[in-house]
């Protein structure tokens, strides 16, 4: 009620959702003067935004324009407090998640001491974001005595190629985590193509950012930087248009991308991601398995790069551990393995199931995740009791 008194933006008004978060942020200044001075200690990076010039002065007449012209605020807000809400929002503003009417909804919200936290690709804590609104750090690794605590700023999904600059664009500064400066992604290939003349690795000639030139590591034939940006886009323009449930649109896609990416490149996990997703319903044996080795491969690409107590890795362990059990339970009832052997299984995911009630048990209530937790533990403790009786059979 007291942004209706402030301003009344019509249906019509450009960037609307965007004024709104803007308003509401310059509402701080006279609402909470406390909160507002916090907000100054916050880098809005407005050297760097001026620098774009096209972005600048779009922001310049749609956004600061409009709300001191035709929305009146003139005589409330000067220009550069309406510059600097909207470089704080830009720099420091997270994305979340809320329920709305029914379903989920993007947000953006500032948090003035969770925005001084640094960035690491390679981080050693995660956010979670909690039904009132509150925000808890909780580690994923250890943290050692005096280590600083860093979250990730930006998806671990993505290569060094687009999540380097994408981290540019938008927080305006250059990572150098470990990740960040090895073009191997510490071993993990996440970005590496097959080189088109040998079986060789193709790696960026250097570790720069402005890197424009990719270098076969056994015959030393280079690929532009450009060509490398168009597999990769054109792989991405390809999965978009395939649906969830159309396994042999994805096996094709896999095997097209086999030839020219990594095996451990990020694209070629996605699309083994979304092949596992895709095969479900009745499925035959070679089917499952098939299944559960397109996820382990997923889980080991990506946990070099985003180790620990994960929210991805808790459920995807959760998913791979009921199918494997199930598919010992039929393997040991048609003989097909030993009493040893489906042992084996079993203690395996146990371990697993630990690992995923540990990943996921702090998710908020009412997620996806947290509904995972309860799973895990219901499986873990089902999984204890299937050990202890595997074991009691074969002492008889």
């Amino acid at each position: 009620s007291e942004l209706q008194k402030t301003v009344n933006i019509p249906k019509n008004a450009p960037n609307t959702p965007y004024l709104i978060t803007i308003l509401r942020l310059l509402n701080v200044r006279d609402s909470n003067p406390a909160m507002w001075d916090r907000l100054g200690m916050l880098m809005d990076h407005k050297e760097e935004q001026e620098m774009e010039k096209e972005s600048w002065d779009n922001v310049q007449t749609n956004i600061v324009g409009w709300l001191r012209s035709k929305g009146g605020l003139a005589d409330q807000f000067s220009a550069e407090e309406i510059t600097r809400a909207i470089g704080l929002i830009r720099t420091n503003g997270i994305n979340i998640e809320k329920p709305y009417a029914g379903q989920m909804v993007a947000c953006k919200a500032l948090y003035p001491t969770f925005s001084l936290l640094s960035h690491s690709c390679i981080c050693n804590a995660r956010i979670f974001i909690m039904p009132d609104n509150e925000i808890i750090i909780r580690a994923q690794v250890d943290i050692k005595k005096g280590e600083e605590i860093t979250i990730q700023y930006i998806s671990y999904l993505f290569g060094n190629i687009l999540r380097r600059k994408d981290i540019v664009d938008n927080w305006m500064f250059e990572c150098t985590c470990p990740r960040c400066v090895d073009p191997t992604e510490l071993g993990s290939h996440l970005s590496s193509l097959i080189c088109p003349a040998c079986p060789g690795i193709v790696l960026p000639a250097t570790n720069s950012l402005h890197c424009q030139l990719w270098k076969c590591q056994s015959c030393e034939q280079t690929i532009d930087r450009a060509q490398v940006e168009k597999y990769s886009k054109e792989c991405e323009e390809k999965m978009m248009e395939i649906y969830e449930t159309e396994v042999d649109k994805y096996e094709d896609l896999l095997n097209e991308y086999s030839k020219i990416f990594h095996q451990n490149h990020f694209q070629i996990l996605l699309i083994k991601k979304y092949l596992a997703r895709a095969m479900k319903g009745k499925m035959t044996k070679d089917q499952i398995k098939r299944k559960i080795t397109l996820m382990k491969e997923f889980l080991n690409g990506f946990q070099l790069v985003d180790p620990g107590y994960t929210k991805w890795r808790g459920m995807m362990l959760l998913e791979v551990s009921k199918i494997s059990m199930f598919l010992a339970d039929m393997d040991l009832g048609q003989g097909n393995i030993s009493q040893d052997v489906f042992t084996s299984v079993i203690e395996q995911a146990v371990m697993d199931l630990g690992t995923a009630l540990n990943c996921l048990k702090f998710e908020p209530e009412g997620t996806e995740e947290a509904r995972g937790a309860k799973h895990a533990a219901a499986s873990l403790k089902h999984a204890h009791e299937v050990l202890h009786f595997s074991k009691f059979c074969k002492i008889k």
